[in-house]
């Protein structure tokens, strides 16, 4: 734990992977963690992490889901950056279920298809209405120029 000033900046980073008991058991004040760096192999624990961490501002997560499910919708009003990779299922799952309205850095390695780009992530900054300055695309296929302009067709235009 470090300190900015007069707030202390709470940061926890693991090298372990985490179901959503496996969360709960570790002794840690959740609450004030601000930045996490972890993998997760269940949409629940993705969903347990939210709550157990309101103040969470920078989320990097390997995502290893087993299988792709509808999930709760699940708004968080503090993350800025999420860095999300997606190992074993596509990631459209989540994203429909997510709202970040201070999302600012959106970073989604290991994509496995474009086509999920133009629904999903559309209707995620949508519904988010965050102030998304930088995307970041890690793709295991090839991108060809319309679906790259498609992709920086979502970012709001610069003032």
């Amino acid at each position: 734990h470090s300190s900015t000033g007069n707030h202390p900046v709470y940061q926890a980073f693991f090298s372990l992977t985490f179901n959503i008991e496996g969360l709960s058991v570790l002794n840690l004040k959740w609450a004030h963690l601000t930045t996490v760096k972890i993998t997760i192999r269940d949409p629940d624990a993705f969903l347990h992490l939210r709550r157990l961490c309101p103040n969470l501002s920078f989320l990097t997560a390997d995502t290893a889901f087993s299988h792709a499910r509808t999930l709760e919708p699940l708004t968080h009003a503090n993350i800025q950056s999420l860095s999300i990779a997606c190992w074993q299922t596509s990631l459209t799952g989540l994203f429909n279920a997510l709202s970040l309205p201070t999302l600012r850095v959106l970073e989604a390695r290991r994509v496995h298809s474009l086509s999920w780009l133009h629904k999903q992530l559309q209707a995620f900054l949508a519904r988010s209405g965050c102030p998304l300055r930088i995307l970041i695309l890690t793709t295991m296929v090839t991108v060809t120029d319309a679906e790259r302009a498609e992709c920086v067709a979502l970012l709001p235009l610069s003032t």
